[in-house]
């Protein structure tokens, strides 16, 4: 979770991103596939 923090304050994970997050964690037991794919793809952008 700490991680996904930073990458909010570094603006790599927006809004929906991060209640889709926020939801998967509240209702599931683990991220979904997509779920996992949105994050990795927001994390690995290169910084502008």
């Amino acid at each position: 979770m700490e991680n996904i923090s930073v990458h909010v304050a570094d603006n790599r994970i927006d809004k929906e991103l991060l209640y889709e997050i926020i939801y998967s964690i509240i209702n599931e037991d683990d991220f979904s596939e997509e779920l996992r794919i949105k994050i990795i793809d927001a994390t690995k952008q290169e910084e502008h």
